[in-house]
C-alpha cells in the first residue's frame, strides 16, 4: 500500500510550529499515517512518545498520575532515553506529595528542556468515552505552552502534542467558545480517503473499469483497500466485512438504529457542514457516533453511506430479514468459529459452546474451543491452522487471559495477523481490555464495565444468545432461519473440554490433566 507522502509532509510542516489535533474516521488510515510519520522522525531530528488517554479511571488525581507514568513509559523509545528516564523519575518521586497538576507541569517542563531531540512530540490517542470532565484540565494544561513555542530555551519551543481521536476530541480543539474548547488553539486535519490518483499508484496493474468499482465498494477506505489487494471478485464484499466488524461492534445501540432504519436511503439526511473542515459535518447524536466511525461521509451537504461495503454490512445486521427458498449452509471450515479462552475461564467457553450447539448439531458452523496447551504440544500446528482456517475469532478476555504467557507471545499475534478473520473481544471478567490498544481497536462485544461473570445468570445467557446471533449473522448472512435454531432447536449437553477437531485430521480427547495454566 503506498504512504500519504504529501499528508506526511504537511504534518511535519505544521509541527514545526503549531500545535495540531490530528484526527480521523476509522478505516481513514490514521494508524498508518501516524506510523508513517514515526519512521520520519530520525531525519529530521524528531522525538515522538505515544500516550493512550485513561478511560478506566474516574478521579481527577488518578488519571493524572496515569498520564504520568504512561509519558514516562513512552520515553523509553526515544534515542538516548535511559539518562532522561531515570531524571524524570527522580523528581517524580522527589514531587509526590505535591498536586498531579503541579506534577504533571513540572515533568513537561523538564521534559521540554531535556528533550534529546529538537522537537519532541506527544502522541495522544483517545477513545470516545473518555470524560471530558478529565480531558479539559489535561488539555489547558498542554495548552500552556502554546504560547512558548518559538521562545528560546522554554520548554515550549521542543514539545508538541498531536491529538489522534474522534468526535469528543474534535469539538474540543475547535470551539470558538474558550468554556467548550480549552485547546482550540489546535491546527485541524482531517484524514481524508485515498482519492482517484492515489488509487492508480496503489493499483497501478488494474483498469480503469475496476477502479471505479473499487472506488464504489470502498469509497478509497485504506483499510479496505488493503483486502481488496487480495480479492479477485469486488461483487463479492464478505471478505470486507471483517474490517467493518470492529467499528460496528464500537458502536452505541442508537447508532446502530439509526444505521439500521437507513439502509434503503441513498441520501441519509441533509447536514451543516464546518466550512473551515467541509468533509466535517455538525451533527448531533447519534448520527455523530456513526460518521466517526467511518459508516458516513459527507457529499456536498448530504450524508451518505461511506461505500456499498459498509451499506451492506449493515444491511446484513437486520435479524429479521429473511430470504425464501434459501438452504442453510452446511457447516465447512470456512464457517469455523475460533473460542479462545484461558482455562480458569472455562465456565464462559462452556456457556458459549452450548448456545452454539443447535447451530453446529446441524452443520451451520463448526467450532474450536481453544484448550491451552503446553508449548511444543502436538495440538500447537493444530492450533495454528484452526486460526488460518477460521472466519470468526471469539476472545474471551479476562485478567486471567490477559495474563497469559501463551496469548501474549503466540495465540494473539497469530489472530492479529491473519487478515480477513472477523476478530470478536467478550469480556468475561473485569480486566486491562480498554488499555490494550491492539484489542480495544476491535470494540467489546460487551462493555468493558460489564462483564459476564457480574451479571445473574439469565442475563448471561441472554449475552451469550446475542452474541451466538452475532456469529451467525457473519457466519451466514447469506442462510436465514439463525433465530429458529436459536430458540427452536434443544441444546445437546457439552462438557467443558470436549473432543478437538481438525478438520479431517484425527481428533485426540483433550482432559484437564492435559492443560496448562496460563
Amino acid at each position: 500500500m503506498i504512504g500519504r507522502a504529501a499528508l506526511i509532509a504537511r504534518l511535519y510542516g505544521l509541527l514545526e510550529n503549531e500545535y495540531i489535533a490530528l484526527l480521523g474516521q476509522t478505516g481513514s488510515g490514521l494508524e498508518s499515517v501516524l506510523s508513517d510519520l514515526q519512521g520520519h522522525g530520525r531525519d529530521r531530528d524528531f522525538g515522538f512518545i505515544s500516550l493512550m488517554i485513561p478511560r478506566t479511571v474516574r478521579k481527577s488525581d488518578e488519571f493524572t498520575d496515569l498520564v504520568i507514568e504512561r509519558i514516562i513509559a513512552g520515553i523509553a523509545h526515544l534515542p538516548r532515553a535511559k539518562p532522561l528516564t531515570k531524571a524524570l523519575t527522580a523528581t517524580m518521586r522527589a514531587n509526590r506529595a505535591r498536586s498531579g497538576d503541579y506534577r504533571l507541569g513540572t515533568l513537561l517542563d523538564s521534559l521540554g528542556q531535556q528533550a534529546p531531540t529538537r522537537r519532541l512530540v506527544v502522541i495522544m490517542h483517545t477513545l470516545p468515552d473518555v470524560e471530558q470532565a478529565l480531558l479539559r484540565p489535561l488539555l489547558l494544561t498542554l495548552s500552556d505552552y502554546h504560547g512558548f513555542r518559538s521562545e528560546r530555551g522554554h520548554a515550549g519551543e521542543r514539545l508538541r502534542f498531536l491529538v489522534a481521536g474522534g468526535a469528543a476530541l474534535w469539538r474540543l480543539c475547535y470551539h470558538k467558545q474558550p468554556s467548550i474548547s480549552p485547546f482550540s488553539i489546535a491546527k485541524r486535519v482531517f484524514v481524508n480517503h485515498f482519492d482517484d490518483s492515489e488509487l492508480k499508484m496503489a493499483f497501478p496493474e488494474r483498469n480503469a473499469e475496476w477502479l471505479q468499482k473499487l472506488r464504489a465498494v470502498t469509497a478509497g477506505v485504506p483499510s479496505l483497500l488493503r483486502m481488496a489487494r487480495d480479492t479477485a471478485d469486488l461483487a463479492e464484499l464478505g471478505p470486507f466485512f471483517a474490517e467493518i466488524q470492529a467499528p460496528w461492534n464500537a458502536l452505541p445501540e442508537d447508532s446502530r438504529g439509526v444505521l439500521l432504519g437507513s439502509v434503503s436511503a441513498a441520501e441519509i439526511r441533509d447536514i451543516i457542514p464546518d466550512f473551515e473542515c467541509p468533509a466535517i459535518p455538525q451533527l448531533r447524536s447519534p448520527w455523530l457516533e456513526a460518521f466517526w466511525q467511518g459508516f458516513l461521509r459527507v457529499e456536498g451537504r448530504k450524508l451518505v453511506w461511506s461505500c456499498e461495503a459498509h451499506r451492506q454490512f449493515v444491511e446484513l445486521q437486520q435479524p429479521a430479514r429473511r430470504r425464501r427458498g434459501e438452504s442453510p449452509a452446511r457447516g465447512t471450515g470456512r464457517n469455523l468459529v475460533f473460542v479462545s479462552y484461558s482455562r480458569r475461564d472455562g465456565t464462559f467457553a462452556k456457556a458459549l459452546r452450548t448456545q452454539l450447539g443447535a447451530m453446529e448439531h446441524d452443520g451451520l458452523l463448526s467450532t474450536w474451543i481453544d484448550v491451552e496447551q503446553l508449548p511444543g504440544t502436538i495440538w500447537r500446528p493444530k492450533l495454528e491452522a484452526a486460526i488460518q482456517e477460521a472466519r470468526v475469532a471469539v476472545l474471551l478476555v479476562s485478567d486471567h487471559y490477559l495474563d497469559s504467557e501463551f496469548v501474549r507471545n503466540d495465540e494473539l499475534p497469530a489472530i492479529m495477523q491473519r487478515r480477513g478473520l472477523m476478530v470478536i473481544p467478550v469480556i468475561v471478567r473485569s480486566c486491562m481490555f480498554d488499555e490494550i490498544k491492539s484489542l480495544a481497536q476491535f470494540g467489546a462485544f460487551n462493555s468493558p464495565g460489564a462483564p459476564l461473570d457480574k451479571m445473574r445468570t439469565p442475563k448471561r445467557t441472554e449475552v451469550l444468545r446475542d452474541l451466538a446471533r452475532k456469529i451467525m449473522t457473519l457466519l451466514g448472512s447469506r442462510h436465514r432461519g439463525t433465530d429458529q435454531h436459536l430458540r427452536g432447536l434443544p441444546k445437546r449437553p457439552t462438557a467443558a473440554f470436549r473432543t478437538r477437531r481438525s478438520h479431517g485430521r484425527s481428533s485426540e480427547p483433550t482432559t484437564p490433566a492435559d492443560r496448562s495454566n496460563r
